[in-house]
């Protein structure tokens, strides 16, 4: 019946013009317990140890892809300057012939850097998935041990109180079950 009084409470402090925002629980160390609980996922990616592993790893590759990007268009500026500079005395087909070679190196290499740059955002698309398939065991089970039959995502949410929000509790209970997501979760 806790639930139906903070129904009422939410039903009050949104017609009665309150600012509409969470509400702290009284008591944080309490356990409450819902039929709905709250949750920013993003912040349970970003905040655990395994959602921080993956986001390092894809930061790494990410930064390694754009040197190789710098380190290619620093060569290519180099080619295209020394044709240009021999261009006086080249003659024009020989120019020519040179200049669509060359155009036509860059293109290439420009479709084997967007096939990195996606393989890179595919990689994040994958491991994201993996940890959302992951996670939903401990979530689950922090559901169960709330007593909760629903678990909403907090930006979809108007107003609630700050008792029902599961976000740290997530990453405490990820974190402690998966840790960095490279072992397999122990029973």
């Amino acid at each position: 019946m806790r639930w139906v009084h903070a129904l009422t409470v939410a039903i009050a402090l949104t017609f009665g013009g309150w600012a509409v925002a969470p509400v702290q629980a009284q008591d944080a160390a309490a356990v409450v317990r819902s039929p709905v609980l709250l949750i920013d996922i993003e912040t349970v990616f970003s905040g655990t140890q395994y959602g921080q592993r993956i986001l390092s790893e894809i930061q790494s590759a990410s930064e390694t892809l754009k040197a190789e990007n710098q380190r290619i268009a620093d060569a290519l500026t180099a080619e295209e300057q020394d044709i240009a500079a021999r261009r006086p005395s080249m003659e024009p087909s020989v120019f020519r012939a040179e200049a669509d070679a060359f155009d036509e190196k860059v293109v290439g290499i420009r479709r084997a850097q967007d096939a990195k740059e996606q393989e890179l955002q595919d990689r994040l698309t994958a491991a994201r998935s993996n940890f959302d398939t992951a996670i939903r065991p401990v979530l689950g089970k922090l559901m169960q041990d709330r007593e909760a039959a629903v678990l909403m995502a907090r930006r979809d949410v108007i107003l609630y109180f700050g008792a029902i929000d599961i976000t740290d509790a997530a990453i405490a209970q990820i974190d402690a079950t998966l840790g960095d997501g490279t072992q397999a979760p122990e029973n």
